[in-house]
Protein backbone atom coordinates (compact mmCIF):
# COMPACT_ATOMS: atom_id res chain seq x y z
CA UNK A 1 0.00 0.00 0.00
CA UNK A 2 2.83 2.39 0.80
CA UNK A 3 4.54 1.55 -2.49
CA UNK A 4 1.28 2.27 -4.32
CA UNK A 5 0.97 5.61 -2.54
CA UNK A 6 4.57 6.52 -3.28
CA UNK A 7 4.13 5.59 -6.94
CA UNK A 8 0.96 7.64 -7.21
CA UNK A 9 2.68 10.61 -5.57
CA UNK A 10 5.62 10.39 -7.98
CA UNK A 11 3.37 10.18 -11.03
CA UNK A 12 0.92 12.87 -9.91
CA UNK A 13 3.24 15.30 -8.11
CA UNK A 14 2.75 18.70 -9.63
CA UNK A 15 0.90 17.41 -12.69
CA UNK A 16 -1.90 19.94 -12.08
CA UNK A 17 0.19 22.65 -10.44
CA UNK A 18 -0.33 25.39 -13.02
CA UNK A 19 -2.59 28.22 -11.96
CA UNK A 20 -5.12 27.39 -14.67
CA UNK A 21 -5.24 23.71 -13.67
CA UNK A 22 -5.64 24.64 -9.99
CA UNK A 23 -8.53 26.96 -10.84
CA UNK A 24 -10.25 24.22 -12.83
CA UNK A 25 -9.71 21.60 -10.09
CA UNK A 26 -10.87 24.01 -7.36
CA UNK A 27 -13.96 25.03 -9.37
CA UNK A 28 -14.87 21.39 -10.05
CA UNK A 29 -14.27 20.49 -6.41
CA UNK A 30 -16.42 23.38 -5.17
CA UNK A 31 -19.22 22.46 -7.57
CA UNK A 32 -19.05 18.79 -6.60
CA UNK A 33 -18.99 19.64 -2.88
CA UNK A 34 -22.03 21.94 -3.24
CA UNK A 35 -23.91 19.09 -4.92
CA UNK A 36 -22.98 16.26 -2.57
CA UNK A 37 -23.39 18.41 0.56
CA UNK A 38 -27.14 18.39 -0.08
CA UNK A 39 -27.23 14.65 0.67
CA UNK A 40 -23.98 13.90 2.54
CA UNK A 41 -24.85 10.31 3.41
CA UNK A 42 -26.00 9.50 -0.15
CA UNK A 43 -29.37 8.30 1.11
CA UNK A 44 -31.18 9.57 -2.00
CA UNK A 45 -28.62 8.17 -4.45
CA UNK A 46 -28.55 4.64 -3.11
CA UNK A 47 -25.31 5.01 -1.15
CA UNK A 48 -22.98 5.49 -4.12
CA UNK A 49 -19.49 6.46 -2.95
CA UNK A 50 -19.09 9.26 -5.49
CA UNK A 51 -22.27 10.90 -4.22
CA UNK A 52 -20.90 11.56 -0.71
CA UNK A 53 -18.32 14.18 0.33
CA UNK A 54 -16.50 11.65 2.49
CA UNK A 55 -14.87 10.07 -0.57
CA UNK A 56 -12.66 13.17 -0.56
CA UNK A 57 -10.99 11.67 2.52
CA UNK A 58 -9.68 8.86 0.33
CA UNK A 59 -8.71 10.76 -2.82
CA UNK A 60 -8.16 14.30 -1.58
CA UNK A 61 -4.51 13.73 -0.74
CA UNK A 62 -3.88 12.78 -4.36
CA UNK A 63 -5.52 15.99 -5.58
CA UNK A 64 -3.41 17.93 -3.07
CA UNK A 65 -0.21 16.35 -4.39
CA UNK A 66 -1.20 16.85 -8.02
CA UNK A 67 -2.13 20.51 -7.55
CA UNK A 68 0.55 21.26 -4.94
CA UNK A 69 -2.06 22.79 -2.62
CA UNK A 70 -1.38 21.92 1.04
CA UNK A 71 -4.76 23.27 2.16
CA UNK A 72 -6.48 20.57 0.12
CA UNK A 73 -4.54 17.87 1.97
CA UNK A 74 -5.78 19.15 5.33
CA UNK A 75 -9.30 19.75 4.02
CA UNK A 76 -9.54 16.16 2.80
CA UNK A 77 -8.04 14.96 6.07
CA UNK A 78 -11.09 16.32 7.88
CA UNK A 79 -13.31 14.11 5.77
CA UNK A 80 -11.04 11.14 6.41
CA UNK A 81 -11.35 11.75 10.15
CA UNK A 82 -15.15 11.90 9.90
CA UNK A 83 -15.18 8.76 7.79
CA UNK A 84 -13.05 6.81 10.26
CA UNK A 85 -15.26 8.00 13.09
CA UNK A 86 -18.26 6.66 11.18
CA UNK A 87 -16.49 3.34 10.63
CA UNK A 88 -15.70 3.15 14.35
CA UNK A 89 -19.36 3.80 15.20
CA UNK A 90 -20.40 1.10 12.74
CA UNK A 91 -18.11 -1.59 14.15
CA UNK A 92 -18.82 -0.59 17.76
CA UNK A 93 -22.52 -0.91 16.92
CA UNK A 94 -23.21 2.60 18.20
CA UNK A 95 -25.39 5.25 16.66
CA UNK A 96 -23.30 7.91 14.97
CA UNK A 97 -23.78 11.54 15.87
CA UNK A 98 -23.58 13.13 12.40
CA UNK A 99 -26.98 11.94 11.08
CA UNK A 100 -28.60 13.24 14.27
CA UNK A 101 -27.44 16.79 13.54
CA UNK A 102 -30.26 17.63 11.17
CA UNK A 103 -31.04 21.12 12.41
CA UNK A 104 -28.79 24.15 12.02
CA UNK A 105 -28.62 24.95 15.78
CA UNK A 106 -27.51 21.39 16.55
CA UNK A 107 -24.88 21.48 13.81
CA UNK A 108 -23.51 24.84 14.96
CA UNK A 109 -23.37 23.66 18.56
CA UNK A 110 -21.55 20.50 17.50
CA UNK A 111 -19.00 22.34 15.36
CA UNK A 112 -18.24 25.04 17.94
CA UNK A 113 -18.27 22.97 21.13
CA UNK A 114 -15.69 20.34 20.17
CA UNK A 115 -12.99 22.76 18.98
CA UNK A 116 -13.46 24.58 22.28
CA UNK A 117 -12.85 21.30 24.09
CA UNK A 118 -9.62 20.93 22.11
CA UNK A 119 -8.46 24.43 23.05
CA UNK A 120 -9.34 23.77 26.69
CA UNK A 121 -7.39 20.51 26.67
CA UNK A 122 -4.34 22.17 25.08
CA UNK A 123 -4.49 25.03 27.59
CA UNK A 124 -4.84 22.58 30.46
CA UNK A 125 -1.88 20.55 29.25
CA UNK A 126 0.29 23.65 28.84
CA UNK A 127 -0.55 25.15 32.21
CA UNK A 128 -0.68 22.10 34.44
CA UNK A 129 1.01 19.29 32.57
CA UNK A 130 -0.64 15.90 32.44
CA UNK A 131 -3.70 15.07 34.43
CA UNK A 132 -6.56 17.24 35.67
CA UNK A 133 -6.08 20.95 36.16
CA UNK A 134 -5.63 22.08 39.76
CA UNK A 135 -8.67 23.59 41.46
CA UNK A 136 -8.49 27.35 41.80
Amino acid sequence: RSALRLGAERCAAGSLASIRARLVVNALLATWMAKVAQDPFAAKSGGKATKTPFVLGLVGWLLAVATEQPWLYFYSGGFLASMTQGVAHHYADEQSTLPQLASLPDELAHTTFFPNLLFHSVYQSLTSGKGPAPCS
